[in-house]
């Protein structure tokens, strides 16, 4: 696929440069308006070119979509996925589908999916997950749903079950994780599904994850604290942390060396990774802005800030969606990432040398496919 090659080119290009002598410039950012209306938009995610999000509508809370495209995007171009009275909120998209919490008929929670074509911009919805009790948290990998399920309740350490529904064949799957220790937040991709787990002590969540093919538990996090919220991409977690009184951004392969994004006395919170680029909401001008950092060049740039908060970020290949604040509106914005070419260009006789670098460090990189 076209996306999984930027996340890893640029990975392969940026390390093969950087070990030639190149420097590197940071990617440059544009961003551009999804939504304009008076509507209270939040939540967004991202798959491809297709943006989902809740917005406050007549009857309660809906969920909408749109496909993104160069610019801002022009007007009618918004979908309504699902528009029922009642709560819809916490939408997920993935490859031909939308899912959301719902809270029409429980108030604890249900999951609702929907088939798209994106195309026609039309969506059929479909019930995933209406237990008596909490049904929470969706989010899609492939044709794969995750979420957090209790017969009970909900609440921050109600003990979660990690479940699993194929949206294709409409059925559902053994559970990912059950125990007896509160667990969510769950992550996925093609490889692995990881969370939040309490089983240490609701002061001290660690990150778990289970590799899809099979397999036990496998514990990516064992520090003091908690740490919480994972964001994963192929087989490299990031996660957010209180760190001396600030909450802050670690990452890690799983099994690899840990790594910390640098920081002051201010908050890093919710991560959002792909391929070579971590994306992360950060309050270091005294209000929220969106800031992302390359892995292989060790580069933080910001991605959206200005006056009101740009929050909630969430990445796919070049293109990260957020919230943006201003006063009592908010809307949802998408920002493109371009990687420029360094200034120091390598002189042609040279570029045998780069491209044998960048040879080698494709094989380091190419399992990093979602």
């Amino acid at each position: 696929m076209v996306h999984v090659r930027f996340g890893i080119l640029s990975a392969v290009v940026a390390l093969a440069l950087m070990a030639y002598g190149v420097a590197i410039a940071a990617p440059t950012v544009n961003t551009y308006a999804v939504t304009t209306s008076a509507l209270a938009a939040d939540n967004p995610a991202i798959w491809g070119n297709y943006v989902v999000w809740q917005a406050v509508g007549p009857g309660g809370t809906d969920i909408f979509a749109a496909a993104l495209g160069t610019g801002d995007l022009p007007s009618g171009s918004i979908r309504a996925v699902s528009t029922a009275s009642g709560t819809q909120s916490m939408p997920t998209v993935g490859q031909g589908f939308v899912a959301w919490e719902d809270r029409r008929v429980d108030s604890s929670g249900n999951v609702i999916a929907a088939s798209a074509n994106w195309a026609a911009g039309t969506f059929s919805s479909f019930d995933v997950a209406t237990h008596s009790g909490a049904d929470i948290a969706p989010c899609i990998n492939g044709d794969i749903l995750f979420y957090n399920y209790n017969a009970s309740s909900w609440g921050p350490n109600t003990v979660y079950n990690i479940s699993a529904y194929n949206l294709t064949t409409r059925t559902a799957l053994s559970n990912v994780a059950s125990s007896t220790a509160a667990k969510g937040a769950a992550a996925a991709s093609s490889s692995y599904v990881v969370w939040h787990d309490a089983r240490a002590g609701t002061g001290n969540r660690d990150i778990w994850g289970q590799n899809r093919s099979g397999g036990s538990s496998v514990q990516v996090t064992n520090f003091a604290g908690s740490q919480l919220n994972p964001a994963i991409y192929g087989d490299m977690v990031a996660w957010t942390e209180l760190i001396s009184g600030y909450y802050k951004i670690g990452f890690r392969q799983i099994g690899g060396a840990l790594t910390y994004l640098s920081g002051g006395s201010y908050d890093m919170q919710a991560p959002s990774i792909y391929g070579d680029f971590i994306v992360w909401q950060d309050y270091r001008s005294g209000n929220w802005d969106v800031y992302a950092y390359q892995i292989s060049t060790g580069q933080q740039f910001l991605v959206a800030g200005g006056a009101g908060d740009q929050d909630k970020p969430k990445i796919f290949a070049d293109k990260i969606v957020f919230r943006c604040t201003s006063g009592a509106t908010t809307q949802i914005r998408y920002a493109v990432m371009t990687t420029t070419a360094p200034a120091d260009t390598p002189e042609p006789s040279s570029l045998a040398v780069l491209f044998a670098g960048i040879a080698a460090t494709a094989g380091l990189l190419k399992r990093r496919s979602r």
